[in-house]
C-alpha cells in the first residue's frame, strides 16, 4: 500500500511497544506473532523476510480491528519501579545479610547496588 494510502491511525498504532514472539519450526520455517493481537502472525521461509511479512500482518489486523470495531487491546505498560522503594529493600537485604552471617560483612556487589540506588533516589 503507498504510504500516502495508509490510516494514520494505524501507523501510530504500529509504534506502540507490542509483545512479539518469535520461534522456529523443526522444518526451519520462521514464525512471529504479537502476543496482544492473536490473528497477527507471520511465518517465512529461509529466503523471505520474517520482519516485513510480520509487520504487514500487524498492520492488516490492525485495519481490520478499526475497520470492525472491535477494540484493541493495549500492550503492556513498561515496568517502572520507585527508586526510593527499591533502595530501602536493598539496605533491608543487606542488613538481613549482615545479620545472619555477622561474621561476614554484606556482599559488595550488594553494597555497591545499594549505593548507587541510593544515589539515583536522592537518599
Amino acid at each position: 500500500m503507498p504510504q500516502s494510502e495508509r490510516n494514520p491511525r494505524v501507523e501510530e498504532l504500529l509504534q506502540r511497544p507490542w509483545t512479539i514472539t518469535t520461534g522456529m519450526k523443526a522444518d526451519g520455517t520462521r514464525w512471529a506473532r504479537c502476543r496482544e493481537i492473536e490473528h497477527a502472525v507471520a511465518y517465512a521461509g529461509p529466503s523471505e523476510n520474517l520482519d516485513e511479512l510480520f509487520w504487514d500482518s500487524l498492520r492488516a489486523s490492525l485495519e481490520a480491528m478499526i475497520e470492525s470495531g472491535e477494540p484493541i487491546p493495549a500492550p503492556p505498560s513498561p515496568i517502572t519501579f520507585d527508586l526510593k522503594t527499591v533502595y530501602a529493600v536493598a539496605v533491608q537485604r543487606m542488613e538481613a545479610a549482615s545479620d545472619e552471617f555477622e561474621t561476614r560483612p554484606a556482599p559488595t556487589a550488594v553494597s555497591a547496588m545499594a549505593a548507587t540506588v541510593g544515589e539515583v533516589a536522592g537518599v
